[in-house]
């Protein structure tokens, strides 16, 4: 069971002068808290006198930046793309409300919570939070045009401007509490509501009130240089003392390297070799020519924006493959060459029904689907339609119970 996790290694930007800079730089998730003070919970107390540069906006930085805004002397926030930032709000959890709930109601919520965010019509939101209240509101769009639940549901015309209504809440609501005009309008962003990956805080927004806080708007051309004293964007130098890197985690390299080590199948073939330039698999889980192997993550398995379900239905979806294997007395289990085949076909034709949605999108890891060397691209990696849609597709598979395209030897 190969269960290494996409989010596993940090991401540092490819900036020129990297290595040059003297004073202090760490990623978010190698927090130096001897260098910051404080804890997780903030508390950042060693920062006052410090000028620290933030780079990045995305979920991490969302988190990280206010803490930051609190303590340091001052920061520096560089932005290339702005994000989407809802109103987390979150209420406390009535005890008798809690104690009402019947047995199962966790796997139940997650189910519902899928199903309101892949744009499927339900009868009840459990969950209603703001994921599931501003995705609802897209009426059958689904996680930004990435569902083809019903034939007679929206058209793209519709589904672009439910779009564009959710987008503009978002855009209205950084005019309320962002002061200054000319902020307030480089924190917007003029994109589908999927092409990032939305997040949800009630602090990160105004504390770009403070006045020891500053937005570098790079205006997507991001930071151009380090220098042994700061950095470098739109051809003004800001000297820093730290510079804290929120650029995420390594997600595009091949599936090999991020392993660290060799998998080796049949006839000594290694599966880094068998997916140096293309990945191939049967529901991303098993591959052909590696017996009693699988994998557990993002390879050719659809993309959840609840990562923690996506890993339980392919536990779900794996222990009858497993306990068919015990129960046969079996050697060997292995998805055939076959199977695989017609996953591929599959993949392809969802990878389509998306591709004009993608190509509107500003940069980011899923959006440039065309690399410059020959590690896979999104087509290869991610399921196009919804998470809910690839959940049913294994839920099918299993119920038919004949383990279609899995020989047990």
């Amino acid at each position: 069971m190969l269960a290494s996790g996409d989010f596993s290694q940090p991401k540092l930007p490819g900036i020129p002068g990297i290595q040059d800079f003297q004073g202090k730089m760490f990623h978010t998730s190698r927090w130096d808290y001897e260098y910051t003070g404080g804890d997780s919970n903030g508390g950042l107390t060693k920062l006052g006198d410090k000028r620290v540069a933030l780079i990045g906006t995305g979920a991490t930085a969302v988190q990280a930046m206010p803490h930051l805004a609190e303590y340091a002397k001052e920061l520096l926030v560089f932005q290339r793309t702005p994000t989407t930032i809802f109103a987390r709000d979150n209420q406390k959890t009535d005890p008798e409300w809690a104690a009402s709930l019947k047995p199962g109601w966790q796997r139940e919520r997650i189910r519902n919570f899928s199903a309101v965010v892949s744009g499927r019509p339900t009868e009840v939101d459990l969950v209603a939070d703001n994921w599931t209240k501003e995705y609802a509101s897209l009426s059958g769009a689904g996680s930004g045009n990435l569902s083809r639940e019903t034939s007679d549901g929206p058209t793209p015309e519709e589904q672009e401007l439910a779009d564009y209504r959710v987008m503009q809440r978002v855009r209205d609501r950084i005019d309320q509490i962002v002061d200054e005009k000319d902020v307030a309008e480089s924190l917007k962003p003029y994109f589908r509501l999927h092409c990032r990956r939305p997040t949800f805080h009630d602090k990160y927004l105004a504390a770009f009130n403070r006045p020891s806080v500053k937005l570098v708007d790079t205006e997507g051309a991001g930071v151009s240089q380090v220098t042994p004293n700061g950095l470098v964007a739109g051809g003004v130098e800001y000297p820093v003392d730290c510079i804290v890197f929120a650029t995420g985690f390594d997600t595009l390299s091949r599936y090999a390297e991020k392993l660290g080590f060799d998998v080796v199948g049949t006839g000594g073939v290694t599966l880094r070799d068998k997916w140096k330039t293309t990945l191939s698999s049967l529901h991303g889980l098993q591959t052909h020519g590696f017996p009693n192997c699988f994998m557990l993550g993002y390879t050719q398995t659809a993309l959840s924006v609840n990562f923690s379900q996506t890993l339980q239905e392919q536990v779900d979806h794996l222990t009858p493959i497993v306990r068919e294997f015990f129960d046969r007395g079996a050697s060997e289990v292995e998805a055939t060459e076959a199977a695989e085949i017609a996953w591929q076909s599959e993949m392809q034709k969802a990878a389509a029904y998306n591709e004009e949605f993608w190509l509107a999108c500003p940069p980011t890891r899923f959006s440039n689907a065309n690399v410059a060397d020959d590690r896979p691209n999104r087509y290869q990696l991610v399921y196009g339609g919804s998470a809910s849609e690839f959940f049913d597709i294994l839920r099918d598979w299993r119920e038919a119970g004949t383990f279609e395209g899995v020989e047990f030897r």
